[in-house]
């Protein structure tokens, strides 16, 4: 049997939770592609699943070394 949360029993203590999100886009500069990662933790109120607040963890720009699909947008 899987092993329970404390919150998995007693949503109420929680009225909250967090997640994270990528937001991510390719760049092209000098010739090499580049993507760039913002990740962000959003803190979601359970009852109405609206977003109270959301913080950028980190940003992150890497060099991409393989071949992106035709279609994939550049910006």
């Amino acid at each position: 049997m899987k092993r329970k949360r404390i919150t998995q029993l007693f949503p109420f203590l929680l009225p909250f939770r967090r997640t994270q999100r990528k937001l991510f886009f390719y760049i092209k500069k000098e010739g090499k592609t580049y993507e760039q990662v913002s990740v962000c933790q959003q803190k979601i109120d359970i009852k109405s699943k609206q977003v109270i607040s959301e913080n950028l963890l980190y940003t992150d720009v890497c060099e991409v070394g393989y071949p992106l699909q035709e279609e994939t947008v550049m910006n």
